[in-house]
């Protein structure tokens, strides 16, 4: 069995403090969309990042989505939140940070919900997942949050092989213990 090595989404391939940008935001074979216009805020310099010397985004819209850029399966190992003035959540339900997952290849999809809630920390709080199989992960916020250090990997989950291949190599089984049959008996009629 194969290693792979996991991808962090970190956002630090531009360290500076902006508003906006091109979606879908990609890095390491993976994409993050970003559902309004505007894009999203780069953290970068400022003294609210959460991730003094590295960057952070904040959504500018309520949904974010993460998929692998060639369409394939993917693993989320865990991804790293923190309030959006990254001052510790005030109890309210900005804190509150809505995950999708959506699981396998179509036509077999299924998705599942997680609810993660801020502590009233500041600093970037790390919500461990460890979902295998994905498509997407859709993100909803009850208001903005800064997100970093999102660990992924390529999915090891295992192609299903199609009922077609199972038929078309019973048969040729079938077809080759016949054949042994035939010649075998054809052997002892002989002497």
């Amino acid at each position: 069995m194969s290693t792979i090595q996991a991808a962090v989404i970190d956002f630090d391939s531009d360290p500076s403090f902006h508003y906006g940008m091109v979606s879908p935001y990609e890095e390491d074979g993976f994409q993050v969309f970003f559902f309004d216009p505007e894009g999203a805020l780069f953290w970068g310099t400022d003294l609210k990042n959460a991730d003094p010397g590295g960057n952070t985004i904040t959504n500018n819209g309520p949904e974010m989505l993460i998929s692998k850029a060639d369409g394939g399966l993917f693993d989320l190992i865990s991804i790293d939140l923190a309030d959006v003035a990254n001052v510790g959540n005030q109890g309210d339900l900005w804190g509150l940070v809505w995950f999708d997952f959506v699981f396998g290849n179509p036509p077999a999809i299924h998705t599942i919900s997680h609810i993660v809630y801020l502590d009233e920390l500041a600093g970037l709080q790390t919500a461990t997942f460890n979902y295998q199989g994905l498509l997407q992960v859709s993100i909803l916020f009850s208001g903005m949050a800064q997100l970093d250090n999102i660990v992924v990997n390529p999915s090891l989950m295992p192609v299903p092989v199609p009922a077609t291949v199972w038929l078309f190599g019973s048969g040729l089984a079938g077809l080759l213990g016949f054949n042994r049959k035939r010649s075998q008996s054809t052997l002892y009629s002989k002497y």
